[in-house]
């Protein structure tokens, strides 16, 4: 087995349960230090990429729509042709 920790704290050589520095919830527990990530900030680059991402939802919304009504149009049972045309009542 490998001899690095599988734990995000540090443990110490103490063997108590709950004692400082056994990793159980101690005093001294510490987590491990991460690596810094840079501050997130609002820029060009996020500006163009959320038009292009709408642009690009609004292009696919609109294309499954259109396939949407053609395939139900096919799935739906013909109307009968009617070619009375006389004049109706209140129309």
């Amino acid at each position: 087995m490998s001899d690095q920790p599988t734990s995000l704290f540090t443990s110490g050589s103490d063997s108590g349960y709950g004692t400082p520095g056994s990793g159980l919830g101690g005093a001294t527990t510490q987590p491990l230090e991460r690596a810094k990530r840079r501050e997130l900030n609002w820029n060009r680059g996020t500006d163009f990429g959320l038009v292009l991402l709408r642009f690009v939802g609004g292009q696919v919304a609109m294309l499954v729509r259109s396939l949407a009504v053609h395939i139900n149009k096919r799935l739906n049972r013909p109307k009968p042709i009617v070619f009375d045309r006389t004049p109706k009542k209140g129309a």
